[in-house]
């Protein structure tokens, strides 16, 4: 398989602490980690991650 298609999703408070993780069930352990880097990244930029992944 080329691209790992799982999703995993992170939604911070503005705190930046994790409120939901809602994860796939074949997703490996490094998506927990990357999800919540992106949230937190999205969070510091004021956007939501949707937006982010497309810039």
């Amino acid at each position: 398989m080329l691209f790992d298609r799982t999703v995993m999703i992170a939604v911070l408070d503005p705190g930046g602490h994790v409120k939901v993780l809602l994860r796939q069930d074949d997703a490996g352990y490094p998506r927990v980690a990357i999800a919540i880097a992106k949230a937190w990244g999205a969070l510091g930029m004021g956007q939501s991650g949707h937006l982010t992944a497309i810039l």
